[in-house]
């Protein structure tokens, strides 16, 4: 997206290859972040005490999102 572009960062699987998501997870982390705005944005809260930062939908889709130089 434009925002992901402004801030030059990307979203990625969260294994040791750190490889792109597959269809499955890019939607699974779609509807897992529109059951987080109907939640009032609440899950996005967890994200601050995650020791990754990870948002609940990042945890579904089993994703990361990084700075596009930690590659």
């Amino acid at each position: 997206t434009l925002g992901k572009e402004g801030f030059r960062i990307i979203v990625q699987a969260d294994d040791a290859k750190g490889s792109e998501l597959t269809l499955k997870q890019a939607s699974v982390r779609h509807l897992g972040r529109l059951i987080s705005e109907l939640l009032l944005g609440l899950p996005f809260v967890v994200a601050g005490g995650h020791p990754k930062k990870q948002a609940m939908h990042d945890l579904m889709a089993k994703s990361v999102v990084v700075f596009r130089g930690d590659r």
